[in-house]
């Protein structure tokens, strides 16, 4: 007698958020640029990919005023000013587009193709979506993956996209196929690449698409040749993770950046590292080249950006200094770099000027500690949001208390899926005791705040177990029969619904009911 295969358990999960959300509310991942429109596309671990229209001249540098959420300075005299909440939010107002919701769960890498009218993106949701990037919808989904998928890699001249990730596969993906399909024709074939021991967490492919390249934590570089499928060589010397590579547009040399702290520059054809730099103290983990492969941007967890010559490698310049580690660097003009934008793990974004490289002074060997940076104030800022960082849910098991990174108090309704109070910078300790309630509930849901907002989680396993009565929830005496509660629910949910909350209170409370009749 064959046994049948247990029953998944369903979940459901839910973000507590604002209707619009035009700002990223925790560490922007990845950027792409469209030099033609002048808009950046960046996506980040709220799930979000939002569209920005930015300035464009350089002249910005001089006069431009950009606030982040907290501050505003004045890049052109170097004044620093406290700025408001209304002149962050008219920062906001002249740069925000639109957002792109599609994903569930960290937006790892994004590429832009088809001339800018795409673009493709890749998410810990496992998932691979195709946008419309210009008018901003999800055209598909593709579920090929088993885990998270964290880098992609665009050859531009044949319109063809590598992605990769924790399952250690490379999948093969033609754009124009992938343009093409719609929600009741989502079927594509795709080609895979094998081969790599450990999770992927870099790759790179020359416009031409023939050769790819694979870094990931076995501490070694993968090279494929993606027309045959079939694995060319592997590159040795990095003793860490491989967080990004750049290629040359022939595939006869690559730069890889390592969390060992160097960036090397190999020698396909020879397959042999040619050169090695450590300007970088800690980990490197974002590189971008200019389009005649002269000149290496890099950043990393130390939170310099160094620019190297690629034909003295032991000669770096250092640009700037963030406030927080680096997780991606986009050059505005790949033939005439002037000014790049930076990703941190803080939820700004910062578009800092490039000077010439006559106008620098050099490290060289071990004195990169010791260089002053060229530039001391970025030429526009595209402001964040604070992101929640604690939490505690209160006895009643329907209010939250949290605090952001801005040391901001608040009290969170689950079951309104709203926010209800701001408590300002009051202690957290003092708001949760003067919301406590004299009741017991068992655990119905699960908190995560990895998105930066509030991630509510409903397991089929534990969400109808919780019940309470009419009186501990807050609701008038007269409702004493069960179909009276379950009415009045009704109706404050369609009361409710115009303001686009109370998700959760037909579900919670038609159990109720069910279990007492």
């Amino acid at each position: 007698m064959t046994s049948s295969p247990p029953k998944k358990k369903v979940q459901v999960s839910f973000l507590i958020r604002e209707e619009k959300e035009p700002r990223h509310h925790a560490g922007v991942n990845c950027l792409q640029f469209d030099q033609q429109t002048g808009r950046l596309y960046s996506g980040g671990s709220d799930t979000i990919i939002r569209i920005w229209k930015t300035p464009m001249n350089q002249s910005v540098v001089t006069n431009s005023r950009y606030i982040d959420h907290s501050r505003a300075y004045y890049a052109g005299n170097g004044h620093n000013l406290h700025g408001s909440f209304a002149e962050s939010s008219k920062v906001i107002n002249e740069y925000y587009v639109q957002s792109m919701e599609h994903h569930t769960d960290w937006v790892n890498d994004i590429v832009l193709c088809c001339g800018g009218r795409n673009l493709i993106s890749a998410s810990s949701d496992t998932t691979v979506k195709v946008w419309n990037a210009q008018k901003g919808f999800c055209m598909s989904t593709l579920r090929t993956h088993r885990d998270y998928v964290r880098a992609l890699a665009y050859a531009k001249d044949v319109e063809l996209v590598a992605s990769g990730g924790f399952d250690q596969l490379i999948y093969l993906w033609d754009v124009a196929t992938l343009t093409k399909l719609t929600a009741l024709n989502n079927t594509v074939t795709t080609s895979s690449l094998s081969g790599n021991k450990d999770s992927i967490y870099s790759l790179a492919m020359n416009p031409s698409g023939t050769v790819i390249i694979s870094g990931s934590t076995e501490k070694v570089l993968r090279v494929f040749d993606p027309r045959a499928c079939q694995k060319l060589m592997k590159l040795r010397g990095h003793t860490d993770n491989v967080k990004a590579i750049v290629i040359n547009r022939d595939a006869t040399q690559c730069i890889s950046a390592s969390s060992d702290g160097t960036i090397k520059l190999w020698s396909i054809g020879q397959q042999c590292c040619i050169s090695s730099t450590k300007c970088h103290s800690e980990g490197v983990w974002a590189l971008q080249v200019d389009s005649s492969f002269s000149y290496v941007y890099s950043g990393g967890r130390d939170k310099r950006v160094y620019r190297t010559a690629i034909n003295d490698f032991k000669a770096s310049q250092l640009m700037f200094i963030e406030d927080l580690p680096i997780q991606r660097l986009q050059l505005t003009d790949m033939d005439r770099p002037h000014s790049v934008w930076v990703a941190t793990w803080g939820s700004c974004i910062r578009r800092w000027p490039l000077p010439n490289e006559s106008q620098l002074l050099v490290g060289m060997d071990d004195n990169f500690d010791d260089m002053l940076p060229a530039v001391t104030e970025p030429e526009v800022v595209i402001p964040g949001a604070s992101s929640i960082r604690q939490h505690v849910v209160l006895n009643d098991k329907r209010h939250i208390v949290t605090k952001d990174t801005d040391n901001k108090v608040a009290l969170w309704d689950v079951l309104r899926g709203r926010k209800v109070s701001d408590y300002g910078q009051r202690p957290m300790e003092e708001v949760i005791k003067d919301n406590f309630k004299k009741v017991f509930v068992p655990s119905w849901f699960t908190v995560d705040l990895k998105s930066g907002m509030l991630q509510i989680t409903l397991d089929e396993s534990d969400f109808f177990s919780a019940w309470v009565s009419a009186r501990d929830a807050g609701f008038p005496e007269r409702l004493s029969d069960n179909k009276s509660m379950l009415k009045a629910e009704l109706y404050y949910k369609r009361r409710d619904s115009q303001r686009k909350d109370g998700m959760v209170f037909i579900l919670m409370f038609w159990r109720i009911a069910t279990i007492k009749n």
